[in-house]
């Protein structure tokens, strides 16, 4: 008797529940994650290339404090507006569930700001600087010229995207957040090793970067003095542009590693 009561009390609950679903409410929940989601998209050039779109495919995100900035300032506003106008007791269970986990997500975003400059940018794992060539050999397709030229223009802009990283870092710096000093020796021969190989040396190896734009510029179906073109292109990008973005952070590295050590051993940085 205790079994089918029960099972009797199971249906009854979850057809009480279900009787207050509120069909619209669900729509409109569903509607702002998507509202949400295309604002993390439009966002982000990275992102945008990730899902095979090709807008702003010459660019790379925003690092900057200011941009994480925003985002916060955002997810606060999309937070209270989806306290305020979705009622949680009239969508279904699997909603309340992404309710929930969009919840979390926003009130992370939001509490992030507290710590911006606590985060490390840099690590022994890796960080943007490492991120580069692979990001442009998954990434980045080239299906016609206008891809091989966004690819060459996503190389001149290293150099404004490794400025803005250097001066995350010495805002890091300036409040005592620098990284371990164990972390500089890898982040510097991870640099060291994207600007190593044939352009950058007289080497038969070529360069990760250079032997990815290569292999997807054979692969068009254009004249062999289009693909020369592009090919003395590239190579001066990443000669100069690329070359010295990466050096000039290597020395950066280099300093903060020093200031990292004399930090742990408490004297004044």
């Amino acid at each position: 008797m205790k079994k089918y009561y029960l099972i009797f009390l199971s249906i009854f609950t979850l057809f009480s529940c279900s009787s207050n679903v509120d069909e619209a409410e669900v729509k409109k929940a569903q509607q702002f994650f998507e509202s949400v989601f295309q604002d993390q998209v439009l966002d982000s050039p990275e992102f945008q290339a990730s899902l095979g779109f090709k807008s702003n495919y010459d660019k790379w995100d925003d690092i900057t404090w200011q941009k994480s900035k925003e985002r916060s300032r955002r997810a606060a506003d999309d937070l209270k507006f989806m306290k305020k106008n979705i009622d949680f007791d009239k969508i279904d269970e699997e909603t309340k569930i992404s309710y929930k986990l969009m919840e979390k997500r926003l009130q992370r975003t939001i509490d992030s700001d507290k710590f911006i400059f606590h985060g490390y940018m840099v690590t022994h794992r890796g960080g943007k600087h490492s991120s580069i060539p692979s990001f442009l050999i998954n990434y980045h397709r080239m299906d016609e010229v206008q891809d091989v030229k966004d690819y060459i223009s996503r190389l001149r802009n290293v150099e404004p995207l490794m400025d803005d990283l250097m001066e995350q870092l010495r805002l890091r710096q300036d409040v005592k957040k620098l990284a371990p000093a164990f972390v500089y020796p890898q982040a510097i021969k991870t640099s060291e090793n994207i600007i190593s190989g044939y352009p950058f040396e007289e080497v038969e190896n070529q360069n990760v970067i250079y032997e990815d734009f290569m292999k997807k510029l054979n692969a068009l179906d254009i004249s062999d003095a289009e693909k020369l073109r592009y090919q003395s292109e590239v190579e001066a990008v990443l000669l100069t542009i690329v070359n010295f973005s990466y050096r000039k952070f290597i020395d950066f590295l280099k300093d903060q590693q020093t200031l990292s050590r004399q930090q742990s051993w408490g004297l004044e940085v």
